[in-house]
């Protein structure tokens, strides 16, 4: 079994496809290959669920971002955080429960840039 290709499937569901990779009117697909056709056409979303609540948004997620920086000759080191808000997670809120629990230091600053709205986090250690 499979799918006959119709005019209102060219026309809605092939919309972004090159013309050479379109099936033809009255071809018979797969369900699958149907399927992955359709899954070509979708955004991605993803999903973030904070305090019980689902919060989602469009595009992929970007990756936390954690380095290591040498400090004074590498007698000390820096931990930086970047993209930690992606997940709604309170970046202030963040380094108090790391102060805390490492008995470290750490400061929250904004990132450079005019509509920039992401913070960075730097811990010592």
């Amino acid at each position: 079994g499979g799918v006959t290709v119709d005019n209102g499937m060219l026309t809605n569901l092939y919309i972004k496809f090159k013309e050479e990779e379109r099936p033809k009117e009255g071809q018979v697909l797969s369900v699958d290959t149907l399927a992955e056709h359709f899954k070509l056409q979708m955004t991605d979303h993803y999903c973030v669920v904070s305090d019980g609540k689902p919060f989602i948004r469009k595009g992929k997620p970007k990756k936390v971002s954690i380095t290591v920086e040498d400090r004074m000759g590498g007698r000390r080191a820096s931990t930086i955080i970047r993209n930690i808000e992606v997940f709604s997670i309170d970046p202030d809120a963040f380094v108090k429960a790391v102060q805390k629990k490492f008995s470290t230091s750490g400061t929250v600053a904004p990132l450079p840039g005019k509509n920039e709205t992401r913070v960075e986090i730097t811990l010592q250690g």
